[in-house]
């Protein structure tokens, strides 16, 4: 049975993590820039510029350099700078979990990665990021200068959460985003979860391929083995999240002062439910069982009904005793804002190392008192912080606080 990795036998290290310069080349609307952070001075640096001058595609770039898929999800080739002849690449020094370093990440055809692929390193699902809708490239990753496994080889050396406008949205949609929420916040603590449900979802497809054969045509025993592997990846997962989200409704209540409104928050999934009831092991066979059960059932849908797949995640406004998505617009904004920040100066607490914090567009998330209050937090947070907004007066609070760049038709400039 797989076994999740638990939050407390993770490395502790009291450090701010940071990058110290950026190489963009043929990355959205950059061509070929290099940003220099200044060594001396604040870290909280503020990209300013209109809309459509590349700030979040500046944010998209610095999330590359930590497992998952880019703060967009993008397909990797839409990645590439349109007039380009050749793939994408961001090279980043930091100060990391590890020290000084240098890492480096971009695209290669399939055809050129064939030399990765055959090595006895190797591990095939560290490249399965996306990889149906990837249109034959594949994300290559360096660390120090030599070739990694994958995106998954990052995640010791930089962590990073992220805040966008198109979470605002998170209590409004289905459960498919809320649960993609968790995932990505569980990846940040959980190595390897990232993989687990990327194979948990290939899986997924094999098995209702193998069902909508029918008949003759199945064959059980690789159907048997296929649902065994299936059942271990979904435990993973299911432990996984339900471990963080513990956590993090734990560390909501420890906290004594926040600008943000209070969460009440859990899990509402069949597995998930199970764990916290019983053993990993029996978790496991009894999911086992049920999918051996429904797989007719399931035939007929032309889906598997149950699984991991299927979990939500629930989320209420605890002074109002509400559940969000009956909140105001800017009530939820405040919600998942405090997630976001709770969570990582939870993942600082646990592992020695704040994430890196990328806010775009934070002006839009909060109201004036709130932006204030949280700026002000900002200033004592102990790893690097950038944010995107369109007018600087926006900023007002950390005027002497910050490092500021202008951003305009590829360019960035730093302002005085």
């Amino acid at each position: 049975m797989t076994q999740a990795t638990p939050l407390s036998s993770l490395p502790s290290r009291d450090v701010g993590l940071s990058i110290t310069e950026l190489d963009l080349s043929n990355f959205r609307n950059y061509q070929d820039i290099r940003l220099t952070l200044p060594v001396q001075g604040s870290h909280i640096n503020i990209l300013v510029g209109e809309n459509g001058a590349g700030k979040t595609n500046l944010l998209e770039a610095l999330s590359y350099l930590v497992p998952g898929r880019g703060l967009r999800g993008a397909r990797l080739p839409d990645v590439t700078l349109r007039t380009a002849n050749i793939p994408w690449a961001v090279a980043a020094k930091i100060q990391g979990r590890e020290g000084v370093m240098k890492l480096g990440t971009g695209i290669l055809a399939n055809s050129q990665v064939g030399p990765v692929l055959n090595s006895k390193h190797f591990d095939k699902d560290d490249f399965e990021e996306n990889e149906s809708e990837n249109s034959g490239f594949r994300r290559i990753v360096h660390i120090d200068g030599k070739v990694a496994s994958g995106p998954a080889s990052l995640f010791p050396y930089l962590l990073m959460s992220s805040l966008t406008p198109k979470m605002d949205r998170i209590f409004s949609e289905g459960a498919t985003v809320r649960r993609r929420f968790v995932d990505r916040m569980t990846s940040r603590l959980q190595k390897g979860h990232t993989q687990h449900v990327s194979r948990y979802e290939r899986l997924l497809r094999e098995r209702m391929e193998l069902l909508s054969r029918g008949g003759r045509a199945v064959d059980g025993d690789w159907l048997d083995a296929l649902e065994r592997r299936l059942a271990e990846h979904a435990v993973a997962i299911s432990a996984a999240r339900l471990e963080l989200v513990t956590e993090l409704a734990d560390h909501i209540v420890a906290t004594a002062e926040s600008p943000f409104p209070k969460s009440v928050i859990r899990l509402d999934g069949i597995l998930e439910t199970m764990l916290e009831k019983t053993s990993a092991l029996e978790t496991e066979e009894y999911f086992l069982a049920l999918l051996k059960d429904s797989r007719e059932d399931d035939r007929r849908a032309g889906r598997t009904k149950s699984g991991p797949h299927k979990t939500d995640f629930l989320v209420i406004h605890k002074n109002k005793d509400m559940p969000a998505e009956n909140c105001s617009t800017g009530e939820q904004k405040a919600l998942i804002a405090g997630l976001v920040f709770t969570e990582a100066l939870m993942i600082a607490q646990v592992s020695g190392a704040a994430p890196i914090l990328l806010l775009d567009e934070i002006a839009a998330h909060l109201d004036a008192a709130l932006r204030q209050a949280f700026f002000e937090q900002l200033m004592d947070y102990p790893s690097q912080v950038w944010m995107t907004g369109t007018d600087r007066s926006l900023f007002a609070p950390l005027e002497d606080h910050a490092n500021y760049f202008k951003v305009a038709e590829g360019e960035i400039q730093q302002l005085s």
